[in-house]
């Protein structure tokens, strides 16, 4: 069991006017994974989502942060439910995206929401090079 806390503080100064939006919370983990490493220019499976976990796959995500650590190559990642729905990021050199469960929902057309459906694949490729990244991904055990 492991205990991540994630803090975020923002703040805006328009003029004379100020605002600022703080978060922090925890979240209890029964699984962590952390790794640096070499992506292609060619889409890779990064991680797959699957209940139960078996070899090589999360259980679930409660927390997923990627950062593009490359300092001239950004980076693309999918997330995405075979069969169904996929959805594409940039990640732009030295930035990051933070991801907070396994549900998406995508629609092209503009239509009414109609249901999420559940991530079981996130892939990454660098946006014209390789690109270095770095990723932390947390889950709770399921039930």
């Amino acid at each position: 069991m492991a205990t991540l806390t994630v803090t975020n503080n923002t703040s805006l100064t328009l003029g004379s006017t100020s605002y600022a939006v703080n978060r922090s919370y925890t979240v209890e983990c029964e699984w962590a994974d952390k790794r640096a490493l070499t992506v292609p220019n060619s889409e890779v499976s990064l991680l797959t989502i699957g209940t139960p976990a078996t070899s090589g796959q999360v259980p679930n995500i409660v927390f997923f942060m990627l950062k593009c650590r490359d300092t001239t190559t950004g980076l693309r990642i999918r997330f995405i439910d075979t069969g169904n729905d996929a959805v594409d990021f940039k990640v732009d050199a030295g930035e990051h995206i933070v991801w907070h469960d396994n549900k998406l929902e995508v629609n092209t057309t503009g239509a009414t929401f109609t249901a999420y459906v559940t991530l079981d694949t996130i892939f990454v490729n660098g946006d014209g090079a390789t690109t270095d990244i770095e990723y932390l991904v947390c889950s709770r055990k399921i039930t």
